[in-house]
């Protein structure tokens, strides 16, 4: 047993250091900038956030149109609703001249999250989620070309690359592209995003291929880009706003780009089709890959006369795996 002196002793130098630390927080505190001070009383606080979140609408305004391919002094041209060169000229004087019906307008236009472009949120996209349900994509399709008839639709597969060893975020991600407009005989585009694909794993994998295949169905033909795993995250979170793309401008989005991939052979080759897939014990992941592949098969027929024959090429695929 400790002797009393030594536990009073203790407890002196808890109180010694109990005092010092508080005091260097007092001491930082008041050498900082007023400024600083304040921000750190709204973090404790949650206090005078209104201004940032205002001036924030006229930022993300901006910046959306900018993302898509219509810069600030073209978004009256494009827009209209009584803007002008000079009403966008700055943010602060387009905040004088934003209204909610405004707001709604290019949200509606280019397929984005109200809220985020109020400041109430920062999920940018509301991604459709169709894991388990190829048919509720091919419904989702087949509603977006009714609606759209005349339109000019494109259609990126993505999968993404360099995931942190078992990282399990979602990496597989369908943007479809439509022309909405152009500027100067150039197009500008409303992006349709779905997703929520884990392309390593079995089932995944089955569903996003019968999901590339259900666009070669409606004759939107997809092309297969490698992106960077860590910003697709993002974009499937709703975290990251797609970028125009200026160099490639046929409804191509800027992204990270990892290289191509050729979805119809994703759809088509069983080798391609579980390359990448977990094995799991006993092969099971492969086996069951193959075998939801051929669950789905009236999915996976792009209508080149092969189908049959590709269905034949999968069931060897399967029976000769131990």
């Amino acid at each position: 047993m400790e002797p009393n002196w030594l536990i009073d002793l203790l407890k002196m130098l808890a109180i010694v250091i109990g005092l010092v630390v508080a005091g260097i927080n007092i001491y930082k505190f008041f050498w900082k900038a007023p400024s600083e001070r304040e921000g750190s009383m709204a973090e404790n606080h949650a206090v005078n956030t209104t201004v940032d979140v205002t001036v924030n609408i006229a930022a993300r305004f901006v910046n959306l149109f900018n993302s898509h391919g219509v810069h600030r002094h073209q978004i009256p041209t494009f827009f209209d609703h009584g803007l002008s060169i000079h009403t966008c000229a700055t943010d602060d004087e387009l905040l004088k001249h934003i209204t909610p019906e405004m707001l709604s307008d290019a949200a509606e236009l280019f397929g984005v999250s109200l809220d985020w472009l109020q400041g109430a949120s920062t999920e940018i996209y509301e991604v459709p989620d169709f894991y388990k349900y190829p048919e509720k994509f091919n419904e989702y399709l087949v509603n977006l070309k009714t609606k759209r008839p005349a339109a000019d639709f494109h259609a990126y597969a993505l999968i993404g690359k360099n995931k942190k060893f078992g990282q399990d975020k979602h990496d597989g991600l369908i943007i479809i592209t439509e022309i909405i407009g152009e500027i100067n005989e150039r197009p500008i585009y409303r992006y349709h995003l779905s997703g929520k694909w884990i392309v390593s794993y079995w089932k995944c994998r089955g569903c996003f291929t019968a999901c590339c295949a259900l666009l070669f169905k409606q004759r939107i033909y997809p092309v297969g880009i490698y992106v960077e795993g860590e910003w697709l995250s993002k974009v499937i979170d709703g975290h990251c706003l797609l970028e125009y793309n200026y160099v490639d401008m046929g409804g191509m989005v800027n992204v990270p780009g990892k290289g191509r991939w050729a979805v119809n052979e994703l759809i088509e080759i069983p080798k391609t089709f579980i390359d990448g897939v977990r094995a799991e014990h006993n092969n099971f992941g492969l086996k069951s890959a193959l075998s939801l592949w051929l669950e789905l098969s009236d999915y996976m027929d792009i209508e080149d006369g092969s189908h049959q024959q590709v269905k034949t090429t999968f069931q060897r695929e399967l029976e000769s795996i131990d």
